[in-house]
């Protein structure tokens, strides 16, 4: 369906595809969940580059957000 991927997307399910096989070959008796499928440079860019995660976290616990909220957004 030209109309809904380009041919990178293709060709990067298509290795995905490759790597799954490739891991249950090596490995029948393992977990779907448990296999590796990211390349090492897709790890990176998923954990570190996109996963910014470091902002500030107020020293209050998870009621008293709750409370803020419903407080402000009643």
């Amino acid at each position: 369906a030209v109309d809904l991927f380009d041919r990178a997307s293709v060709e990067a399910m298509g290795e995905l595809f490759v790597r799954l096989l490739d891991a249950v070959v090596a490995d029948p008796d393992r977990p779907v969940g448990g296999l590796d499928l990211l390349s090492a440079q897709q790890l990176d860019e998923l954990v570190y580059r996109h996963n910014d995660t470091a902002l500030a976290v107020p020293d209050v616990t998870m009621p008293e957000l709750f409370e803020r909220q419903v407080a402000a957004r009643p």
